[in-house]
C-alpha cells in the first residue's frame, strides 16, 4: 500500500479535532468544498501526480474511513464524476453516524456538514445518471439515511440538555422536508410531525 502523508495528517487532524470535541471546527473542514479539504487534496496530487493514491488506503479505525471516504468523494466530485462522490459520500456518513450514536451535543455541525454534502452530490448523480438513461435514485437512498440522522437525535435519551443530541432534530426535520417534498411524499411530512409532537422535546 503506498503511503500517503498528506492524507495521514489529515486523519490526524480529524481525530484530534474529535477527541477534543471540537464539532464546529471539524464540521467546517469535513465539507466536500471546504478550503483545507481543497489544500489536502492539492497536496495529495503534488504528492503523488493523481488522487489514486486515496483508494488504496487501508482504514484502521472508523475516524479512518470516515476521513479517506471524504476525501475519496471529494476528489470524485471534483472531476465531476457525480456517482462515485455519493458512494464515497455515503460511506463517510454511514461511518460517522456509527460514531455519533455515542457522542454528544457538540457532534451535530459534523452531522449537519455530512449531511448538506450528502444532499447535494445525491442530486448531481441523479442528474448525472438521468442523462445517461440509467436508473437514478441515489436521493431516495440518500433520504433514507438522513431519516437514521434525524432519528439518532430525536431518540437520544442524554438528560442533560447542554448534551443532548436532540437539538438537532428541527435542523434535520427541516432537511428531510424538503426532501419528502421534493419526493411528494407528504405522508412521511405528516408521520415525522407526529413523531416530533410525540417525543419527549
Amino acid at each position: 500500500m503506498p503511503e500517503c502523508h498528506r492524507l495521514y495528517q489529515a486523519q490526524h487532524k480529524f481525530k484530534t479535532l474529535n477527541n477534543s470535541n471540537n464539532g464546529t471546527a471539524l464540521g467546517s473542514i469535513i465539507q466536500l468544498n471546504s478550503a483545507y479539504t481543497d489544500r489536502v487534496l492539492e497536496d495529495i496530487m503534488k504528492e503523488h501526480g493523481s488522487w489514486d493514491v486515496l483508494h488504496a488506503q487501508t482504514a484502521r479505525g472508523v475516524w479512518d474511513e470516515i476521513t479517506i471516504a471524504h476525501f475519496q468523494a471529494a476528489s470524485a466530485y471534483r472531476t465531476r464524476s457525480f456517482v462515485d462522490a455519493y458512494t464515497y459520500q455515503l460511506a463517510s456518513y454511514n461511518a460517522f453516524l456509527r460514531v455519533f450514536r455515542d457522542l454528544p451535543q457538540w457532534s451535530l455541525p459534523v452531522l449537519y456538514s455530512l449531511s448538506r454534502d450528502l444532499c447535494d452530490v445525491a442530486q448531481r448523480a441523479d442528474n448525472q445518471l438521468a442523462n445517461t438513461d440509467a436508473e437514478s435514485s441515489k436521493l431516495e437512498e440518500a433520504t433514507r439515511a438522513i431519516n437514521q440522522g434525524f432519528s439518532l437525535c430525536m431518540t437520544d435519551r442524554e438528560p442533560l440538555p447542554n448534551k443532548s443530541r436532540k437539538w438537532g432534530t428541527y435542523h434535520m426535520a427541516n432537511t428531510l422536508f424538503a426532501l419528502y417534498v421534493r419526493h411528494k411524499a407528504y405522508n412521511l411530512c405528516d408521520s415525522m410531525i407526529r413523531a416530533i409532537k410525540t417525543s419527549e422535546l
